[in-house]
């Protein structure tokens, strides 16, 4: 990660379980590739989270590419 900063705010990510993630950190990650630098914006960090999970579409929008 790049940097981290603080989160403020009361939000929650919930997952398919119904249980509640509380958001600890945001960042940005910049990834080079040998096409094209490709970003991740607003990353989430959550304490308790075992899983690495992607919204494909934020992914997608951000970076003009498609799966």
């Amino acid at each position: 990660m790049t940097h981290v900063n603080p989160y403020l705010g009361n939000d929650q990510l919930y997952i398919d379980d119904g249980k509640g993630l509380i958001i600890s950190n945001t960042t940005h990650k910049i990834l080079h590739t040998l096409k094209q630098t490709l970003t991740l914006c607003n990353i989430l960090h959550f304490l308790k989270s075992k899983k690495r999970l992607l919204s494909v579409q934020q992914f997608c929008c951000e970076n003009c590419v498609f799966f």
